[in-house]
């Protein structure tokens, strides 16, 4: 009986055995092979024959850097090569060093005080595009709220844990964990106890739990499925392409780092130990080396004793008193530090450093924001984007920061403003790009100076000489067999033909307005006059019906000044902060202050202060009934007013 023995072959075998081996094929720019005239001169030394590869295959994969040998065998996360700092060290420094402490702490506020969104990604802010995709929004929402059930900690905690493992040690280390109901778990887990295990290129295929010096578990990597006992996501913030770990940012100022370390602990020591002492007292002459040490034991005997260290000493003769010179901390020196320190982390000077004044102070935070804060956000939008599309299978959602960073909307809102301007844009566009609905879809609702005048025109804002019959058919009205061919001018409502309206004699009564007793008014109006005053009540009492009439100046003066006092403070979270109202209704004020208050992104803001009242078709068709009875009311009376007057002049 006999087995058969099969023995992989290499390409490198392959490859040396078609006889081209040694001399690897290089080629050029244009993808051709370099010929032997290109590596030698004829003339002088050329460059040669370069050194034949230990793997002479063309377009082999090259390795993604120089790792040391035998990286997987190594159990120590960090000490592979021996020159990166462990994950104890990256810690107590962060903890040793206040300004780089303070300057974390400042970042993990700043963005659990963001508002983070799934949106749709064909369009962040259609109301359509989001009504589509809204149970996959509610989903993922649920994760988000509480990304770790396991351990029961809320969004604010566990962005909080991020942000101080993403800049203090650069490795955000989470465990993927699905629950019976379809939950996931995102817990984190320590990056000191996790290895990545890399293949021959330097890719990382997978991580490895050591505990104690020996590897525990293993998982597998996202793409590789060499490991199947689980998965693991391995967040870096600062990679660098020559290393597998990432850079923490306390790897890249160390000597600033440690400098504020050994001042912090100089300054302790001066308030604990003493590393000089008060003063100095001088010897008598004469005294030998062993007097000066004997004295000065029992010196320090007698000293320690805290009843006797305040009485009275007898000194002996020739001894001189001298008091040391106090140690000064300089505070030029503290604030070159901790300017460093901050300056690398992007957070603002004035945090520290308070010798700026106000003006500068604000300034400073908003580049402070641009700097520090956005790449960081963004880093975290698009990792949170990562897991909803690859764990939960919502290709068309992404995750937003939604608050909108300092000076982004005041800057956003000039730019709209001066895009308008120029005619580069429309109102309707810029409305659009802000997730609002377009103007001409406002006609129905009554805003200040927008009064909707469907059944108005038909029945008042015609303008010109009509007959009695039209505007009879106008207002659904049978036509009048005997005086329907006499014209009408609407609006004056008189049986006179419009040419002559002009010569109509004044002195007759002017009419009362609608739904007034008439009265006798001084001086006595012209026919038109009186036309005009009518129609004008008319148009008054159906606005009215249908809308309230617009908003009063003051008022309106008023809730602008409003708004734009909440959108300046939206950035630092004081949007809600109290604003004296003189003009504006009691409820309605207390309606914007509700809003305002559950109110967290520019928009929410915004629409807190929209001047809302529901147009209805009961509101319309009672207008237009109202129109309909003032204006026959009108055309009768003035008709009869008119024929009056006329047999008064015919009988004159």
């Amino acid at each position: 009986m006999s087995t058969d023995v099969v023995t992989q072959i290499s390409a490198g075998e392959i490859y040396a055995a078609t006889g081209s081996y040694p001399r690897p094929v290089i080629l050029d720019a244009y993808g051709r092979p370099v010929t032997y005239s290109t590596l030698h001169s004829p003339i002088d030394m050329g460059p040669g024959d370069p050194i034949p590869p230990r793997i002479p295959v063309p377009g082999y994969a090259p390795r993604e850097y120089e790792y040391p040998l035998a990286w997987n065998q190594i159990p120590s996360p960090r000490k592979e090569s021996g020159k990166l700092y462990s994950f104890a060290q990256l810690r107590a420094w962060a903890d040793m060093c206040p300004y780089f402490r303070l300057a974390v702490e400042y970042r993990k506020k700043q963005i659990r005080a963001r508002h983070f969104e799934v949106v749709p990604c064909e369009d962040t802010k259609s109301r359509a595009a989001r009504k589509k995709w809204q149970p996959e929004i509610d989903r993922v929402m649920g994760f988000l709220e509480q990304p770790n059930r396991v351990d029961g900690t809320t969004w604010s905690e566990w962005i909080g844990q991020a942000i101080e493992e993403a800049l203090i040690v650069d490795a955000l280390v989470f465990h993927k964990q699905w629950h019976f109901s379809g939950n996931l778990s995102y817990v984190q887990l320590d990056g000191q106890t996790i290895k990545p295990v890399i293949d021959q290129w330097g890719h990382i295929i997978g991580y490895q739990q050591v505990i104690y010096g020996m590897p525990a578990t293993q998982y597998a990597a996202r793409v590789i499925d060499e490991y199947d006992k689980g998965e693991l996501a391995y967040w870096i913030y600062n990679p660098r392409v020559n290393g597998t770990y990432g850079t923490s940012a306390i790897e890249e100022i160390l000597p600033i780092i440690l400098t504020a370390v050994k001042r912090s602990q100089t300054h302790l020591a001066w308030y604990t130990e003493g590393n000089i002492p008060d003063a100095f007292l001088s010897s008598p002459e004469g005294w030998t080396s062993e007097q000066i040490v004997k004295y000065q034991r029992f010196l320090d005997a007698d000293l320690t004793d805290t009843t006797t260290r305040r009485k009275l000493r007898v000194l002996p003769h020739g001894s001189s008193y001298t008091q040391a010179k106090p140690f000064a901390f300089t505070k030029d020196e503290e604030d070159a530090i901790a300017a460093l320190v901050l300056a690398y982390l992007g957070v603002p000077k004035m945090v520290l450093v308070s010798q700026v004044n106000r003006a500068t102070a604000e300034a400073q935070q908003e580049d402070a924001g641009d700097v520090g804060l956005a790449p960081l956000v963004r880093w975290l939008e698009e990792h949170l984007s990562e897991v909803i599309t690859g764990d939960f299978g919502a290709t068309g959602l992404k995750v937003i920061c939604t608050d909108g960073l300092a000076g982004q909307d005041a800057a956003e809102t000039e730019n709209d403003v001066k895009l308008i301007a120029a005619k580069v844009l429309t109102e309707d566009e810029v409305r659009a790009k802000r997730g609002l609905d377009p103007l001409g879809k406002e006609a129905d609702t009554t805003q200040a100076g927008r009064i909707p005048i469907e059944g108005l025109t038909r029945a008042v804002f015609e303008s010109g000489a009509v007959t009695r019959n039209e505007i009879r058919a106008s207002l659904n009205l049978p036509p009048d067999p005997i005086n329907g061919h006499l014209y009408v001018t609407v609006g004056g409502f008189s049986a006179t033909p419009a040419e002559d309206l002009a010569d109509a004699p004044a002195g007759a009564a002017a009419p009362a307005p609608f739904g007034a007793p008439p009265v006798p008014t001084v001086p006595v109006p012209t026919m038109q006059e009186a036309a005009s005053a009518d129609r004008d009540a008319v148009v008054a009492h159906a606005v009215g019906l249908l809308g309230g009439g617009a908003e009063p100046e003051q008022a309106k003066s008023e809730r602008a000044e409003w708004r734009r006092f909440a959108v300046k403070r939206l950035a630092k979270g004081r949007h809600a902060d109290p604003f004296r109202c003189d003009h504006l209704g009691a409820d309605e004020a207390d309606g914007i202050r509700k809003a305002l208050a559950s109110a967290r992104t520019r928009e929410e803001v915004l629409a807190a202060f929209e001047k809302k009242k529901a147009l209805t078709e009961a509101k319309k068709e009672k207008a237009v009934d109202a129109i309909k009875a003032a204006t026959m009311k009108l055309f009768e009376r003035q008709y009869g007013e008119v024929m009056a007057r006329a047999e008064k002049v015919l009988h004159a």
